[in-house]
């Protein structure tokens, strides 16, 4: 009840200027009922402030959260959807097989389908519709914060977790913002955040190594990750975590034990601890916490330069900046 208190029809504490006459069209990527997603398009008399004035379009693919439960649904990030639609990108709002759906709605497929759903994009039915598949970025709320650093992070899956999961994807994110994401499934489930949600998605106890972000990451030795037949080349990816500081659902412990070990493991990276918000108000356009994630998937759809593809492995150093709204920490790669 409390995360669908953030349907389209709830008061939304945040002013949001979106056109309310923008409407998706649902589009099926696979054969199930909850194979589908919503696709949000630019009206052609949107003023662009990001992307071109016609098609091809730069897309925002959404994942929704919900601790990977059934009745949980994309309808959530509707606002969102809407509001990236009237700055001039379009958006693809996945729908995808959760704990109790009448497919498996665990892993494999969960991961799976969201994996399907990013591949779409690639198709001649989505360039139909406009879409540029080069200048695609991910943003996850939740337990959709888990599938979207997933996404970013799928190349870097050992070749038996790749077998299983799918890890030759056909689009690749300029971008994954994690929204206040279980990015630790293993401290998840030992914590019980999502009470039994991380055993009934995952079908037992940690470890969960093709599938909790933290676990993906490289070995810090080159020899290690050779050992363990993980790629060394680092994804040509931008990486946000965005975590309220006052959010009693998902602890922001999370974003900052996945911020510690990209950096051991020589990843760049930006967090943003929001003050005075908590785990919804990221739903709403007009947050602090949606601000300083749109900040960052709008550079990956420029096309800006990347912030990680090195594969040499080195603890970076972080960067702290504060400001009225946030505590930002990020971590940059000295310059040879």
């Amino acid at each position: 009840q409390l995360l669908n208190s953030l349907s389209p029809s709830a008061p939304s504490p945040f002013r949001s200027t979106a056109s309310q006459s923008l409407k998706p069209c649902k589009i099926q990527y696979g054969p199930g009922d909850d194979q589908f997603g919503e696709l949000w398009l630019p009206e052609a008399s949107t003023s662009q402030a990001l992307g071109p004035a016609a098609p091809p379009w730069p897309v925002v693919m959404l994942l929704h959260g919900g601790f990977w439960r059934q009745e949980y649904t994309l309808s959530q990030m509707n606002r969102i959807a809407r509001s990236i639609a009237a700055k001039g990108q379009a958006c693809w709002n996945l729908e995808f097989r959760r704990i109790g759906s009448s497919g498996v709605g665990k892993v494999p497929g969960t991961f799976l389908d969201v994996a399907a759903g990013m591949d779409w994009l690639s198709t001649a039915e989505a360039q139909a519709q406009g879409i540029d598949s080069s200048r695609v970025v991910v943003a996850g709320h939740s337990s959709g914060g888990t599938l979207a650093m997933w996404l970013a992070l799928r190349p870097l899956l050992s070749h038996s977790c790749a077998q299983d999961l799918g890890g030759d994807p056909k689009v690749m994110p300029k971008a994954a913002v994690s929204l206040g994401g279980v990015l630790d499934l293993a401290w998840a489930q030992k914590q019980r955040q999502g009470y039994d949600s991380v055993d009934l998605l995952m079908g037992g106890p940690p470890p969960y190594p093709c599938a909790s972000p933290i676990e993906i990451l490289p070995p810090v030795s080159e020899s290690l990750r050779r050992e363990a037949g993980r790629p060394l080349q680092q994804p040509d990816c931008l990486l946000g975590l965005i975590h309220a500081e006052a959010d009693f659902m998902v602890p922001v412990a999370q974003s900052i034990r996945f911020t510690v070990a990209a950096c051991t493991s020589g990843f760049e990276l930006e967090l943003h601890r929001i003050r005075n918000e908590n785990h919804l108000s990221c739903l709403a356009p007009g947050s602090s916490s949606w601000k300083a994630a749109s900040g960052i998937l709008d550079r990956g759809s420029s096309g800006g330069a990347p912030v990680y593809k090195s594969s040499s492995l080195q603890m970076l150093p972080t960067i702290r900046e504060e400001t009225e709204d946030s505590v930002i920490i990020r971590t940059r790669r000295a310059q040879p």
